[in-house]
């Protein structure tokens, strides 16, 4: 909607005294304030997604080890213990999220399990709060045993 009011606005006259100048400048302001409200909210939106798209254990896990470098589904599946489908279908969510992409280039083979994955931005902020979820869980722990 604002972005709408944004593209609508009258263009502005350059006489400052005429009452519908003001307006449309009004009219322009608002709407971009509007915009950036929504992009706001659409931001906050995709951060929130991104992290319901990790709420498993074993996708925490590949998001983390993506983090710490880039690799195929199978080196995944051979670090986490866990079957290359399995990785595999979690690979597909995080890029259908954005959190992951296909590193390309020439030489990217046809097979699936050979493609090298790394995380996008998005990707790297949900690792980053992932793991300082896990140190707070740590330092709790820890607190709770020395009490």
């Amino acid at each position: 909607m604002g972005r709408a009011l944004a593209s609508h606005a009258p263009v502005r006259k350059k006489d400052a005294g005429d009452e519908h100048n003001y307006w449309a400048g009004y009219a322009a302001a608002l709407g971009g304030l509007l915009a950036a409200y929504e992009v706001s909210f659409e931001h906050k939106d995709s951060r929130r997604a991104a992290m319901e798209a990790v709420s498993s254990e074993t996708s925490q896990a590949v998001v983390l080890a993506l983090a710490e470098a880039p690799a195929t589904n199978a080196a995944l599946a051979r670090a986490l213990s866990v079957t290359a489908s399995a990785t595999s279908k979690i690979l597909a969510t995080l890029r259908e999220h954005g959190l992951a992409r296909i590193l390309g280039g020439a030489s990217v083979p046809a097979r699936g399990a050979r493609k090298v994955h790394a995380l996008t931005p998005l990707g790297t902020w949900v690792a980053d709060r992932l793991g300082s979820d896990a140190k707070e869980n740590e330092r709790t722990a820890t607190k709770q045993q020395a009490g």
